[in-house]
């Protein structure tokens, strides 16, 4: 008599298929961070400061694991076991532009929590709506290519297996 498994099958097919999309997010990071850097190298601009270390860069690539495995924990698994794959949700254009609108969400609701205490004043002014313009292309647009990734991989890979 055979012992049957613990859980369904398809239940650890999803949290791998959603582990791999994770991790196709966090080498798309990976990669711009370290083509950014790279091209800061090639092409210093004026007024800039010098190219991290690739030893620094490399320290930020798995410090950014970390905000990966996490994001995947509290979002990825869950939308993966509680969603039905046949649904629309997992339609690759339709998740592209749901994780390219929801990186940036991410980043900006991390970034509010790193800086609760924080003693911000924002002002009008053009000079403080072209930081956050600056701000906005530092770090939410390269949230917003990885969350598209990630979200365009895992529906791929939930239409595929």
């Amino acid at each position: 008599m055979s012992k049957s498994p613990s859980m369904p099958a398809w239940i650890g097919s999803r949290i791998l298929l959603s582990f791999l999309s994770a991790l196709a997010g966090w080498s798309t990071a990976s990669i711009l961070l370290i083509s950014l850097d790279l091209l800061a190298f090639l092409i210093p601009l004026p007024h800039s400061g010098q190219p991290a270390p690739i030893f620094g860069i490399l320290f930020i690539c798995v410090m950014m694991g970390i905000f990966v495995i996490a994001t995947w924990i509290v979002l990825l698994i869950p939308l993966a076991l509680l969603i039905p794959y046949r649904s629309a949700f997992w339609h690759p254009g339709v998740l592209a532009i749901i994780g390219a609108v929801t990186g940036p969400i991410i980043m900006l609701l991390w970034t509010l929590y790193e800086q609760r205490g924080a003693d911000i004043h924002p002002s009008l002014s053009l000079g403080s709506w072209v930081y956050y313009f600056y701000d906005f292309l530092l770090f939410g647009l390269p949230a917003a290519i990885v969350g598209g990734v990630t979200g365009y991989v895992a529906a791929i890979l939930n239409r595929r297996f």
